[in-house]
């Protein structure tokens, strides 16, 4: 078990009472992300694995437009090729990993936003 795990298990009731506390209609939007950041630590994600579960959960909470998230996949995309030219193969498939996580959530929100048009007509 790891160092992070095992301090989150021991302290869960401490950190169960805090966020309680600080879980008013004000902040809940940051006791969601923090609980999305400390879910990724629990399960030992990397880095950027939490920040874009946290960038989706952000997105669900405060709705962004679908194609920032389609832009920045097809940029990660773009650099995939060229990468994998440059011989850097490990860094090319981290970033073919971004693009598809942004193209998915690209996707989810598009659908988002085709239902709330089609209810608004």
């Amino acid at each position: 078990m790891s160092l992070m795990k095992r301090y989150l298990i021991e302290n869960f009731g401490k950190a169960r009472s805090a966020f309680k506390k600080i879980a008013t209609k004000s902040n809940w939007a940051i006791v969601l992300l923090s609980l999305s950041v400390l879910l990724g630590l629990y399960y030992d994600w990397s880095n950027m694995d939490i920040f874009f579960f946290a960038l989706f959960i952000y997105s669900i909470l405060n709705p962004v437009d679908s194609r920032r998230f389609a832009t920045g996949g097809l940029m990660f995309l773009t650099l995939t090729p060229v990468l994998l030219f440059l011989n850097k193969t490990e860094r090319a498939e981290e970033f073919a990993v971004y693009a598809f996580y942004l193209l998915s959530m690209s996707v989810i929100f598009a659908f988002v936003e085709l239902k709330k048009e089609e209810k608004g007509e």
